[in-house]
């Protein structure tokens, strides 16, 4: 910003020119002989304040008239001048001149005479002044011209949008006289637009409303109105404020017709109901399928397993589930998240030995659209993501490889992910379980399993008993399996005879209770009765029963005296096996090797 021009800017320069009060004619003429450029001279009085001046006109009319030039200059001295500060403005003073052509005598703070400004630099500095302002007026102009364009545009945008709402929409001031009314609201009142635009509501719409918003400046929201047809709407009426102070009220007309409410209304319960069924089959997808009632059997092991579950279900530390194949890994991490404060939230399960190395990160991660060849336009959110705030439950995790451990073991430690070809990091917050049938500690020392990720994976650890350790289960195990076989084909009641029953508790049960329920399934689809007999068993099933019960009778005989020797030993000895190896005269390692052999449990005598 330019600065402001001064009245000392533009005084002469020299040093100032002026006649003392006692000066004489002589002195006059002398001093304007000597300053052929000066038309003026200031008049001063002994403390060199201006009195008056004495202009170049005056002389010359003076010497015209023969005045005596030894006399006074009294005579000639002019009391019409204008006294001015030296801090004052130019354009104070261009503003003020208007007509005045006194001139003008500057002083300072005191009063004391500083110089004189010449009529031809203050007209020459009018000038300046008069282009410089000249320049803003046209710079505003055009700023002018541009803005009134833009509302002119803005305004037209929103007459356009008001004009094609669906709405019907009417706008008054705050005298109640209309000013604005769109085509939907004039075809619901069936009134043209200059019957109403400008025209106070009252010759409208005698009865309205909308002198009651007007009054109070209190909205009124969804009302029923009926027009002058018998139709019924649903009107809203809104004040319009600006500062606090009422400048107008709006009328809008939602539904033309109930109808049009009622067939919306009937849409949005449809629609309700479709999203609750799809929330619904979500739930049963991502839920938990299975719970603590689930797991069938009253065996001191499944027992101890069970309660040790529930109480890992009370917190969020992972949990490795341990077992063979066929014991039921999955059915106790669906038990676990069932009764933990996540069952709300989803269940997501994922068979590490089931996806290739190649996609188990994107399964795990997600992806970016494009992140890679067939990754697809849109972006995928990996099990992760989909688990937060529920569980994930990584079966076969001794499957992982190597590589992915690793990026495992950092996303149990930041809780976030990165989606492949992402860079934004995303936190996630999940209950990890893990399970594999597989010796995890013989992994880790051949190399094959990371050890810090099998420390972060062993906090809980549970280890689900094979079939054969609780053999006293399978008969409750059977009867519940064949309850829903038959429920399922329409057999009802389907039972084992007794042979059948001792046959089950004889066998060894490599495959554990999967193993038990294929038995049973192929056995019940297509027994005749409804007991099972051991004719009724599968031919392969009776065939490996006898391969592996019926040794020949010497072997038998001698197996059963080991057997009762070695269980009455370690009884005798309460459980204690070093004292029973001592006794029996075997090493403690042989000792070991005869009671895996013999399938001897010897917890219940510790």
């Amino acid at each position: 910003m330019s600065k402001k021009k001064r009245i000392m800017d533009i005084v002469v320069e020299s040093t100032p020119i002026y006649l003392e009060e006692d000066s004489g004619f002589n002195d006059v003429l002398r001093l304007f002989s000597q300053n052929d450029g000066i038309n003026v001279i200031p008049v001063l009085n002994n403390q060199s304040h201006p009195i008056g001046v004495v202009s170049k006109d005056k002389v010359f009319e003076a010497l015209l008239q023969e005045y005596d030039p030894d006399t006074s200059i009294k005579e000639v001295t002019e009391k019409d001048f204008e006294v001015v500060s030296e801090d004052v403005p130019l354009e104070d003073i261009l503003r003020g001149q208007s007509d005045n052509c006194s001139p003008f005598v500057v002083v300072d703070g005191a009063g004391r005479f500083s110089g004189i400004i010449p009529l031809d630099r203050l007209f020459k500095s009018c000038r300046s002044e008069l282009r410089s302002i000249q320049d803003k007026y046209d710079e505003l102009s055009r700023s002018f011209d541009e803005k009134l364009e833009e509302s002119k545009h803005t305004f037209s945008l929103f007459e356009n949008i008001l004009d094609n709402a669906y709405e019907g929409i009417v706008v008054t001031d705050e005298k109640g006289v209309i000013r604005y009314c769109n085509p939907q609201h004039l075809s619901c009142i069936r009134r043209e637009k200059d019957e109403v635009i400008n025209r106070h509501l009252s010759l409208i719409s005698p009865e309205s409303r909308l002198f009651k918003v007007l009054e109070s400046g209190e909205p009124d929201i969804g009302v029923p109105f009926r027009n002058d047809d018998g139709r019924e709407m649903i009107v809203n009426r809104v004040p319009i404020k600006e500062d606090g102070r009422m400048i107008g009220v709006m009328g809008v007309i939602l539904f033309k017709d109930l109808t049009d409410l009622k067939h919306l209304m009937q849409r949005l319960n449809v629609l309700e109901t479709t999203v609750a069924h799809y929330k619904n089959e979500l739930q049963n997808v991502w839920s938990s399928r299975y719970t603590i009632e689930n797991i069938i059997g009253n065996s001191k092991a499944i027992e101890d397993v069970r309660r040790l579950a529930l109480k890992a279900a009370k917190v969020t530390s992972p949990i490795l589930i341990l077992g063979e194949s066929g014991t039921g890994k999955e059915l106790f991490a669906h038990a676990i998240h069932y009764a933990s404060p996540r069952r709300n939230k989803p269940m997501i399960r994922l068979d590490c030995s089931a996806i290739p190395r190649d996609l188990l990160e994107s399964e795990l991660f997600g992806y970016e659209s494009g992140a890679f060849t067939g990754a697809g336009k849109r972006a995928k959110p990996g099990k992760f993501e989909l688990a937060d705030k529920g569980t994930i439950f990584l079966d076969e995790i001794a499957d992982m490889p190597l590589e992915m451990q690793a990026k495992l073991l950092r996303v149990l430690q930041e809780k976030e992910i990165t989606r492949i070809g992402g860079t934004k990091p995303i936190k996630v917050d999940f209950r990890l379980i893990s399970a594999t049938h597989h010796n995890l500690d013989d992994l880790v020392k051949a190399n094959s399993f990371r050890t810090d990720l099998y420390y972060r994976l062993n906090v809980i650890r549970l280890a689900i008993p094979p079939l054969r350790e609780r053999k006293e289960d399978i008969l409750q195990l059977s009867n519940h399996i064949l309850r829903k076989i038959g429920d399922q084909n329409g057999k009802g009641d389907i039972h084992l005879s007794k042979g059948v029953i001792e046959l089950l508790q004889e066998y060894h049960w490599p495959g554990n209770v999967r193993e038990l329920g294929n038995i049973l399934e192929r056995t019940a689809n297509f027994v005749e009765e409804k007991t099972i007999d051991i004719e009724d068993l599968p031919s392969f099933f009776r065939t490996s029963l006898k391969t592996t019960h019926d040794p020949p009778p010497l072997k038998r005989c001698v197996r059963d005296v080991e057997i009762a020797l070695l269980v009455r030993t370690i009884k005798s000895v309460n459980g204690n096996k070093a004292k029973a190896a001592r006794i029996l005269g075997i090493h403690r390692t042989a000792l070991y090797k005869k009671l895996k052999r013999f399938d001897i449990n010897t917890s219940q005598w510790s």
